[in-house]
C-alpha cells in the first residue's frame, strides 16, 4: 500500500505475524544497515532512521501495530520519489 495524502508518502507490509519488540528492532535495524540508514532513535514500536546523501539528510519512521510496519518520511525529511520507502520495503518483505 502506498499512500501520498496530504504530501505524506507512506508504505505498510502486513507482517502476517506478531511481532515481539526485539524482533521488530532487528528487523528494521537490519533494513536500515543494508541500505546504509543510521538508527536515529528507537522505541519499542517506533524506530526512526536516518540517511544523509549530498547534503540532505532522509528521515524514516518505522512504526509496528496490529500486524503491520508502516514507514512514512518524517515532515521535513522526505523525498519526491518513493523509491527509498520501496527499497526499505523490499528488504523487509525479503526478511520475512
Amino acid at each position: 500500500m502506498l499512500s501520498t495524502s496530504l504530501g505524506e508518502q507512506s508504505v505498510s507490509i502486513d507482517t502476517n505475524k506478531n511481532l515481539s519488540s526485539d524482533g521488530f528492532k532487528s528487523l528494521i535495524g537490519n533494513a536500515y544497515a543494508r541500505r546504509k540508514w543510521k538508527i536515529e532513535h528507537s522505541e519499542n514500536d517506533r524506530i526512526i532512521g536516518r540517511y544523509d546523501r549530498k547534503g540532505i539528510v532522509y528521515k524514516v519512521e518505522a512504526k509496528m501495530g496490529g500486524g503491520l510496519i508502516a514507514l512514512k518520511f518524517l515532515r521535513g525529511y522526505g523525498a519526491k520519489s518513493t523509491s527509498y520507502l520501496e527499497n526499505l520495503k523490499k528488504d523487509l518483505i525479503a526478511a520475512l
